[in-house]
Formats: C-alpha cells, sequence, structure tokens
C-alpha cells in the first residue's frame, strides 16, 4: 500500500505538467499524419468504417492517453510489487 501513495502522486503530477505545457496542441499522432498521407496518394478513398467514439473537446484524447498510462504504470508497479515480496 505504501507504494500506490508514493506512485499515484508521481503520476498525478505528470499527467498535470504534460496537461498544462501543452505537448498534445503541438504534436499531430500517426493517425492524423497516415490521413493526410492516404489523401496525397487516394484524394477519393472513402473509409470502410466511422469512428467508434468522437470528441468534441480536444482535451479528451490526451487525458485518454493519459489514463491508459496510469493504468499500464499501475499494471506494472503492482507485478513488481508481488514479485519483490515473493522473494522477501
Amino acid at each position: 500500500m505504501p507504494y500506490v501513495l508514493v506512485f499515484l502522486p508521481g503520476l498525478l503530477v505528470i499527467a498535470f505538467q504534460v496537461f498544462m505545457s501543452g505537448f498534445f496542441s503541438e504534436h499531430t499522432g500517426t493517425d492524423d499524419q497516415s490521413v493526410d498521407v492516404i489523401r496525397q496518394i487516394a484524394p477519393n478513398y472513402t473509409p470502410w468504417f466511422d469512428n467508434v467514439l468522437e470528441f468534441d473537446n480536444e482535451l479528451s484524447e490526451p487525458l485518454l492517453f493519459i489514463l491508459q498510462a496510469s493504468v499500464g504504470i499501475g499494471i506494472i508497479a503492482l507485478y513488481i510489487i508481488k514479485q519483490h515480496r515473493k522473494k522477501v
């Protein structure tokens, strides 16, 4: 349990820093870059499927990426803690 008290504030600080620094507004993702390339190669191409989720707010997608990274770090931390407890 003390590990959670160390990791959680750290994750919140990192998420807040990335969120407030405007990192996501300056960079385009590979999805956007691939759409531009496809439009250059085949201008008449129509996608087979539509997006499952459409975000009206531009900050929704970066927040979901931060959430995904937080969950991943949490799972890795739990694995490390369990492995450490087995050795002790």
